[in-house]
């Protein structure tokens, strides 16, 4: 059939179309880069990149002494006794509650005999 394209046919138009998309897109950044160099002076370009980095140099500052925090909060609550005096005080508090609960409750089963 005279109609039907070959398989090598297809495949040279798809290399074709291939560079000149490459040729395009090389083209396309050239002019942006070109008008970029035109539009934005190299000096003002140089400054807004000094300002980024330390911008980026004060928030990995902050971020360190977020991090520095944090591990001395840790090895604080690491460091804290797990039963302080207050606890044990609660803790004996809460035991005599239900001693006395057992004897009073002891006394009112023998007295309703």
């Amino acid at each position: 059939m005279a109609d039907d394209v070959s398989a090598g046919e297809l495949d040279r138009r798809l290399e074709a179309h291939e560079r000149r998309t490459d040729r395009i897109h090389a083209e396309t950044d050239k002019r942006i880069t070109d008008l970029a160099k035109d539009t934005v002076p190299l000096a003002l370009y140089q400054q807004g990149e000094r300002d980024r980095d330390r911008e980026i140099q004060r928030l990995d500052n902050e971020h360190e002494q977020d991090v520095k925090r944090l591990r001395d909060e840790i090895k604080e609550l690491r460091d804290r006794p797990q039963m302080t005096w207050a606890r044990w005080l609660g803790v004996l508090t809460v035991a005599a509650a239900f001693l006395a609960l057992a004897v009073q409750a002891y006394g009112t089963l023998r007295g309703a005999k």
